[in-house]
């Protein structure tokens, strides 16, 4: 009770096309109702037959301007709500991987905190490979899913050398991580570098952030 579990046919797929951070949670099983992109009614039931939850899903209720959904989680975003309300669904974050199989859903809601953060951690790092802060992370947390994300780094004479994500949707709160190589995956030299990160959402909010 309270844990996280994966049935599938396909458990090798599954650790190929998104991030399993426990294998033992993918639960191998021979055969499994047919899941069509397009609609469909899922039915949970106990062993004696009862219904225990139903969903009739639409691929509407994805974030409307992801432009392909295909292999995007469509995730639950509170257990206490009804299931059936479309409100209560919606694509899952691209700094997830566009799933979460085994672990809680990148939209769960009950682990967001007022407003919108992002920060850098550790904002002074060393990629040469010796293990000790060898990669810089961008991190978010936000209020409510639907932020989209696009983070851009610049030297310090204000040339454009990575984009790190563009158009990324996010999730509650996830990261993003740098790893201090270029567009074309060479080596920055050390030197101060400028993250600059423009978030909006579909309501209409947007923000700019400055970090070095």
């Amino acid at each position: 009770p309270g844990e996280y579990l994966v049935f599938t046919t396909k458990p090798e797929w599954i650790s190929r096309q998104f991030l399993v951070k426990a294998p033992a949670k993918i639960i191998a099983v021979e055969s499994m109702p047919s899941w069509p992109n397009e609609s469909g009614t899922v039915v949970l039931q106990n062993k004696d037959g009862t219904i225990i939850d139903e969903l009739s899903y639409s691929p509407a209720w994805h974030f409307e301007l992801l432009r392909n959904t295909e292999n995007v989680a469509l995730e639950r975003k509170n257990t206490s709500a009804k299931t059936q309300d479309a409100t209560n669904w919606f694509s899952a974050a691209m700094s997830a991987g566009y799933g979460t199989p085994g672990y809680a859903n990148s939209q769960q809601a009950g682990i967001a905190e007022a407003g919108q953060k992002l920060w850098l951690e550790p904002a002074l790092f060393s990629p040469n490979g010796d293990g000790m802060a060898d990669h810089c992370s961008l991190l978010y947390r936000f209020d409510q899913p639907g932020f989209m994300l696009t983070t851009r780094i610049y030297n310090r004479s204000g040339k454009l050398v990575r984009t790190l994500v563009n158009n990324g949707l996010c999730g509650i709160n996830g990261s993003f991580p740098f790893d201090g190589k270029d567009d074309k995956k060479n080596q920055l030299p050390a030197n101060l570098y400028i993250v600059v990160t423009d978030i909006f959402s579909i309501t209409g909010q947007v923000r700019n952030f400055r970090l070095a």
